[in-house]
């Protein structure tokens, strides 16, 4: 019978964000300076459950990496209606196109966990992935596997209909037909 594994003390938070930069996120394959570069002044938060993470439309200057816990993610239409986009867990990161290009957030975002982030500045992210190609890369990835989810997700709901619309022609005694 092998021997049991041993016991290991739980990691501090910065040290939980450090190994889920550098194991499970969107910067999994950057270089030890582009981890440290992201962990620099970037706090890590708290969100208890139920708690709004982030609103839509609201305007954001930083993105999460989600070291614990996990996040239901939201939008409202415009006829007041909310549709479930999906959720995100440990490794995973929300606030890229903020991060990316500025502007208001796109969806609503809330706890269903206690959760911890680590939250980086929209300015430091755009420096080092200006700097950094494999960092571009990874966030790139993880805006793009989040579109295809979503869109998968929202595609079983989206309605169908096999009716083909009707194509009309003109024949030449001038009465139309449905063809």
């Amino acid at each position: 019978m092998a021997a049991p594994l041993p016991m290991t003390a739980p990691l501090d938070a910065r040290s939980q964000a450090r190994k889920v930069l550098a194991t499970r996120s969107a910067f999994a394959k950057c270089d030890e300076a582009v981890l440290e570069a992201l962990l620099e002044q970037a706090p890590i938060v708290s969100f208890d459950r139920d708690e709004k993470v982030c609103r839509q439309g609201e305007s954001g200057d930083h993105m999460l990496v989600i070291i614990a816990g996990a996040l239901k993610v939201t939008r409202v239409l415009s006829d007041g209606t909310e549709i479930e986009l999906g959720y995100i867990k440990r490794g995973e990161t929300v606030g890229e196109i903020v991060a990316i290009s500025g502007g208001e957030r796109t969806a609503n975002v809330t706890a269903l966990e206690t959760t911890k982030a680590v939250a980086i500045a929209s300015t430091r992210i755009r420096e080092i992935i200006g700097e950094d190609p494999t960092a571009l890369s990874g966030v790139l990835d993880a805006v793009c596997d989040r579109l295809r989810r979503t869109m998968a997700r929202l595609e079983p709901s989206a309605p169908r209909s096999n009716a083909q619309p009707e194509k009309t022609s003109e024949p030449q005694d001038g009465r139309r037909a449905v063809i």
